[in-house]
C-alpha cells in the first residue's frame, strides 16, 4: 500500500486530509482522514496508515461477500431438520 496526501485543512484542533491510497492489487481509493489534535508528524503518518489498513480490510471483506453471492440460491425451499 502507498498513500499520497492530496490536501490538508485545519479545523480548530483537528487536521483533515484528503488521501489517495493505492493498494497492493493496484486499486485506488481517495478518502478523507480526520485526525484529532495530532502532536507530531509521526502521529499524522500513523493515522493515515491505520486508515489505509482499515480500508483494505473493508475492501477484502466486501470481496469475500461478493465471492459467495453466486453460491446462494434464491427461491429454493430448504428443509431444516
Amino acid at each position: 500500500m502507498t498513500y499520497k496526501i492530496l490536501s490538508k485543512t485545519q479545523y480548530s484542533e483537528s487536521l483533515n486530509l484528503s488521501v489517495e491510497y493505492t493498494f497492493d492489487d493496484n486499486s485506488t481509493l481517495v478518502t478523507d482522514v480526520a485526525i484529532f489534535a495530532p502532536s507530531t508528524v509521526e502521529d499524522v503518518n500513523q493515522s493515515i496508515i491505520n486508515r489505509g489498513l482499515t480500508e483494505q480490510t473493508r475492501m477484502n471483506m466486501a470481496n469475500q461477500v461478493a465471492s459467495i453471492i453466486p453460491q446462494i440460491e434464491v427461491g429454493v425451499t430448504v428443509e431444516v431438520q
